[in-house]
């Protein structure tokens, strides 16, 4: 019984150590997709706030 809980919980950590790779591929890829989107919208946004408030940009 004691063997067979141990296989369990070693098996619960390497499903978490899974699932958590997943979501990292996930996101490394929706940033890499989005990411030159997201940075020219940024920029977009930058420019009219600077124009509006007198402020030069860099």
């Amino acid at each position: 019984m004691l063997k067979n809980l141990k296989n369990q919980n070693g098996q619960s950590a390497m499903e978490y150590v899974i699932l958590t790779a997943l979501i990292g591929i996930v996101c490394l890829a929706s940033f890499q997709k989005f990411g030159k989107d997201i940075d020219s919208k940024v920029k977009e946004v930058n420019k009219i706030f600077s124009k509006r408030t007198n402020i030069k940009g860099q």
